[in-house]
């Protein structure tokens, strides 16, 4: 239990960290990269990337009766008991998925949600835990990581990062732009030590190493590293990243669990 308690308490406190530096940046939009583990996307319809780009978006409560006891404990921290609209950047949705459409990427858009299906807890996490108060309008950046099929590969995710960072550039607007990676690392089979290689690589902005990891390492929820190569790449010219924390957050002696990690990019 001390074990527990102790990992517990460190991300608690990298959560914290990664609030501190979010008001300290004072953003005017938060770009968000984050999957979507069937929330908004079902079998109607998943597309490898996709930008939302409608005024707002809705954060809707699951139906506590259907979830698991052990998903209640922390279900507070993707959704609250009553459905919460959070605003959105549009102009700068439309830019993005225009811009990355001419650099060849054929990103999927929305201007609205599919009725009572919510923004995944991918987004609702960063405003209920890392953003808190104040909030600003977002844009929600989709990235495929939860239908294997057409998940786009790492190296992809590289190329989409660079073109979202030029886009993002290319915005006529004075507007201050703060991107957010949102996910885990490795799970739910925590890989430790390829964990802490999956940081140095992103550290050093190390393209080919990143490029390289496979699909099939990159299966569950460890494929949310995609959302980590995406920022990753997009910040690695002119911005330093340093690791506010790695928690190996083990769930049992077999080894399941989450890699827990919490960086920032910074000048």
């Amino acid at each position: 239990i001390e074990t527990f308690t102790y990992r517990h308490n460190a991300c608690q406190e990298a959560i914290s960290r990664l609030h501190d530096i979010y008001v300290a940046c004072a953003p005017d939009v938060v770009v968000i990269v984050g999957g979507d583990q069937r929330e908004m996307f079902l079998d109607d319809g998943v597309p490898a990337f996709c930008v939302y780009r409608g005024e707002s978006v809705l954060d809707i409560p699951r139906d506590r009766d259907k979830l698991h006891p052990s998903s209640l404990i922390g279900e507070w921290a993707y959704h609250g008991t009553e459905t919460v609209e959070r605003p959105t950047e549009a102009d700068l949705g439309e830019h993005l998925t225009s811009s990355l459409t001419q650099s060849g990427f054929d990103v999927g858009q929305m201007l609205t949600q599919p009725k009572g299906r919510s923004i995944g807890h991918a987004f609702t996490f960063i405003h209920r835990r890392i953003m808190m108060d104040p909030i600003v309008p977002i844009v929600p950046v989709l990235v495929n990581c939860d239908h294997p099929i057409n998940q786009p590969t790492a190296s992809r995710c590289w190329d989409f990062g660079e073109a979202l960072r030029t886009a993002i550039d290319d915005w006529s607007s004075d507007a201050r732009v703060m991107l957010v990676a949102s996910g885990g690392l490795s799970h739910f089979e925590v890989m430790e030590s390829w964990d802490r290689e999956v940081l140095e690589a992103l550290r050093t902005g190390d393209r080919n190493w990143l490029g390289a990891i496979s699909k099939d390492r990159l299966v569950l929820g460890t494929a949310e590293i995609n959302n980590w190569i995406v920022v990753g790449a997009a910040m690695h010219e002119d911005f330093s990243m340093e690791v506010v924390d790695y928690v190996p957050a083990y769930r049992s002696e077999g080894g399941t669990g989450c890699g827990m990690g919490f960086v920032e990019w910074h000048r």
